[in-house]
């Protein structure tokens, strides 16, 4: 038999069964009880980071349209990029503590994952580069995130 007939047939003993159980209701209550960040970010450091990005933005174009007159034009695309990519991530994470500091409490604990959803974007945005951590935000929230079972998902 293959591997995957194999785990099929299993059949999970009591003791398993009650382990799993206690588990999952060991993380029902911590996921009950953590405390909600509520940090102190508000509509104001989102648009100042919304309009730092709008001036990079255009600081950036400028720049990619003198540099056909550079020597080094590729290294000036990837510079500009790499600065892009990090002040949106800025933009991102105020838009993350904003939603955590304005979302009513009973939304923020409908997620069942340690740690919640909106800490995972944080520290993923604040680790990745910017496309990665959306790929890994939104594959969280449609995947990971769903059901009644709490889950344990770790950046």
């Amino acid at each position: 038999m293959s591997p995957k007939h194999q785990n099929e047939n299993t059949v999970l003993s009591r003791s398993e069964v009650d382990n799993a159980a206690a588990i999952e209701n060991a993380l029902r209550i911590v996921i009950a009880q953590r405390p909600l960040m509520r940090p102190k970010t508000g509509w104001r450091e989102v648009l100042v980071s919304l309009l730092l990005n709008v001036v990079v933005c255009c600081v950036l174009a400028g720049c990619l349209k003198i540099a056909p007159l550079i020597p080094y034009r590729g290294m000036t695309v990837m510079v500009a990029v790499i600065i892009l990519d990090s002040t949106l991530r800025v933009f991102f994470v105020k838009v993350v503590e904003c939603y955590q500091h304005y979302a009513k409490e009973e939304t923020r604990r409908r997620c069942l994952c340690i740690p919640s959803c909106s800490q995972y974007a944080i520290v993923v945005l604040k680790s990745r580069h910017l496309f990665g951590a959306i790929y890994r935000i939104l594959k969280r929230l449609f995947k990971t995130c769903q059901g009644w079972n709490p889950k344990m998902d770790l950046p």
